[in-house]
């Protein structure tokens, strides 16, 4: 389970280890904005999965991460923060994963309907200069 609050993982991990009985519920504390986050929770996925074969790579990837900030946001490799969780963190995570995931392979992407924005988040930017 990844978690850009680590307090808010928390909360949820023990909530889900609570109803479902299952213990073996991980947290990862990861922004999904920032590419080198996504990257760094890859490699050590990665890494894990070569030193313990034994170690059970996930099977579903679920991407449910999503902010809608409204006001321009700008992540430091200079994405637009929406776009960046929204779009470009969603695609990473799920190529990185995809070859450390067990077979069969399920990936489901949840989405808010943030995308049916998109327009007005452009043309709020029509004129703005990028930092």
């Amino acid at each position: 389970m990844l978690c850009r609050s680590k307090a808010k993982g928390e909360e949820a991990r023990d909530e889900i280890k609570k109803e479902t009985g299952n213990e073996n519920v991980h947290l990862h504390v990861v922004d999904i904005s920032n590419p080198d986050d996504i990257e760094s929770f890859a490699i050590t996925m990665k890494k894990q999965k070569e030193h313990d074969d034994k170690n059970v790579m996930p099977s579903v990837l679920v991407n449910n991460a999503g902010c809608m900030v409204n006001e321009p946001e700008f992540t430091p490799e200079v994405l637009e923060k929406n776009f960046a969780t929204n779009t470009v963190g969603t695609y990473l995570l799920t190529e990185l994963m995809l070859p450390l995931m067990t077979r069969p392979t399920r990936i489901v992407s949840v989405s808010s309907g943030y995308e049916h924005s998109a327009y007005t988040v452009l043309r709020q930017f029509h004129g703005f200069r990028f930092p």
